[in-house]
């Protein structure tokens, strides 16, 4: 359980257990969805990609807040939530059958949740600043 916690410090770790997640709970509405009567699409997948981005950027964030190498960091966990996105999108597309007009009000969604991914990383970046910022203060007081 704590090589478990300790590998979920790494971005590519927490995609990956993420992506499967999602993968999971996909297959499962669609199994749930594939026997209902009507042809129309579900935005369900959608709304289960979204949640697993906004997971993704939540952890992430906070993440951040304990690494030591934070460039390294930053850089995989934007390459982590470029694939997860694409991979999520994809398989979105995939099993629900929308049209192409609501797939660009679902594309607004996506973005807005890049942008709020964004944001989360640089709360984290200045929330650790603050803090590394404050303990050389309160470590100068003290000599």
């Amino acid at each position: 359980m704590k090589d478990f916690m300790l590998n979920l410090e790494r971005p590519f770790f927490q995609m990956v257990i993420l992506g499967a997640f999602s993968l999971l709970v996909h297959c499962l509405f669609w199994m749930l969805f594939q026997s209902s009567p009507d042809e129309e699409g579900h935005f369900y997948h959608w709304v289960i990609s979204a949640a697993i981005l906004l997971l993704y950027a939540f952890f992430n964030a906070v993440y951040l807040l304990r690494t030591s190498d934070m460039k390294r960091y930053v850089r995989d966990a934007l390459y982590g939530f470029i694939v997860l996105m694409i991979f999520s999108f994809m398989l979105a597309t995939i099993l629900s059958n929308i049209s192409d007009g609501d797939k660009r009000s679902v594309r607004w969604i996506f973005f807005t949740i890049t942008f709020s991914y964004f944001i989360f990383l640089m709360i984290a970046y200045f929330m650790r600043k603050i803090i590394e910022y404050a303990q050389r203060q309160d470590t100068e007081a003290k000599l």
